[in-house]
């Protein structure tokens, strides 16, 4: 499916630090005998897994938090993806309660700074909810 879709050979790669062996080297080893020495992917990029309150985060353990109930818990739908942004991909990301309370301050503070910013006429206008014109 990745051939028919994005070529012998595509940029990025990725997956959780679980997945480096034996997965993505089967994949390379896979994808290189396949396509005479092509490389399956320029970048290979592992992000750090995802902890509830300092354990990893597995449907085999029973700790798995939904994107719906995370938002629900947050006091907002833009705090979930904000605690994504503030943690670096190769970093775990642990769901906390104190976590989720920062994120909501972070968010707090970027809405603050744009609330002082003028958009340029056509952002103004999609922010109304205007169609994109091209």
């Amino acid at each position: 499916m990745a051939e028919r879709l994005l070529g012998d050979t595509f940029d990025i790669h990725g997956g959780g630090t679980d997945l480096i062996f034996p997965h993505h080297e089967n994949e390379i080893a896979q994808s290189v005998c396949a396509h005479g020495g092509k490389p399956l992917s320029n970048y290979w990029m592992h992000n750090a897994m995802l902890e509830l309150t300092g354990e990893k985060m597995a449907k085999s353990v029973g700790n798995v938090v939904t994107r719906r109930w995370a938002s629900s818990s947050c006091a907002g739908r833009s705090v979930a993806p904000a605690k994504l942004l503030t943690t670096h991909y190769r970093h775990p990301i642990d769901w906390t309660e104190a976590g989720s309370r920062e994120a909501r301050t972070v968010l707090d503070r970027w809405y603050a700074v744009a609330a002082g910013v003028e958009l340029p006429h056509a952002f103004q206008r999609r922010a109304r909810g205007a169609r994109r014109t091209i």
